[in-house]
């Protein structure tokens, strides 16, 4: 392998310094092979879902504008390279890592997204995140809540939202399970061989997510060309 190649992608694709050669499918096939919360679900659920549930919630719960909605589909994209790490485990390091992945993956992209707007974006999908991990306690990680085992931070996080707003977190397990209900109409469910060839072909939550991404892409960066063009008028 070539010393520039950061990454080589399921469908042979090498990923250079800069994200060069990154491509939406494959951060939506990497994140489909990505287990979260360590793998210690009672069902299979990647980042991938996760990443599905936290837009819908955006769209449904936050009623969120598009710039955001965009954002909540690729707000764990770093983790195709880094892989899903718990929060426990997240140290300063690995956090500025994954937020200079964020930078380049933006740009790679081609998203109007700079410094700046990036952190707003991030604090604006940042509440929907929380609400989609006390779902996923509730349905597919009980283990994490209950129990000799449990974490005081999903505990509390579940207890917030409990209290806040339990309408929104049953809204949010029903988006969970609806997830894993796709997943199990196509064969791919916890345990099989999901790594044989034809995977790809059998996940439609893949393709929802690049459907969702290109139409968001496209309402997001025809905005920022209309601002560009509307503030070079304006001079």
């Amino acid at each position: 392998m070539a010393n520039d190649v950061m990454m080589v992608t399921i469908r042979g694709r090498a990923i250079r310094p800069g994200l060069v050669g990154l491509a939406p499918d494959d951060i939506a096939l990497h994140l489909g092979r990505t287990l979260r919360w360590g793998g210690v679900t009672s069902q299979w659920w990647t980042v991938l879902q996760h990443s599905l549930v936290v837009f819908e919630l955006a769209r449904d719960v936050a009623q969120a504008p598009a710039d955001v909605r965009l954002w909540a589909l690729l707000h764990d994209a770093h983790e195709m390279f880094t892989g899903d790490v718990p929060r426990p485990l997240k140290t300063p390091g690995l956090r500025a890592q994954q937020d200079n992945l964020d930078r380049q993956i933006a740009y790679r992209l081609g998203l109007p997204f700079e410094v700046a707007e990036l952190d707003r974006l991030r604090a604006a999908v940042k509440p929907m995140d929380d609400l989609a991990m006390a779902a996923e306690a509730n349905v597919v990680a009980p283990g994490v809540r209950d129990g000799s085992g449990a974490d005081s931070g999903v505990c509390d996080l579940v207890g917030h939202w409990e209290a806040e707003s339990p309408t929104a977190l049953r809204i949010a397990e029903r988006h969970v399970r609806l997830n894993i209900s796709h997943m199990e109409a196509t064969g791919v469910t916890w345990g099989n061989n999901r790594f044989a060839p034809g995977y790809e072909t059998r996940a439609p939550l893949v393709a929802e997510w690049l459907a969702h991404y290109r139409d968001l892409r496209k309402v997001v960066c025809d905005a920022a060309k209309s601002a560009i063009e509307a503030e070079k008028g304006g001079v």
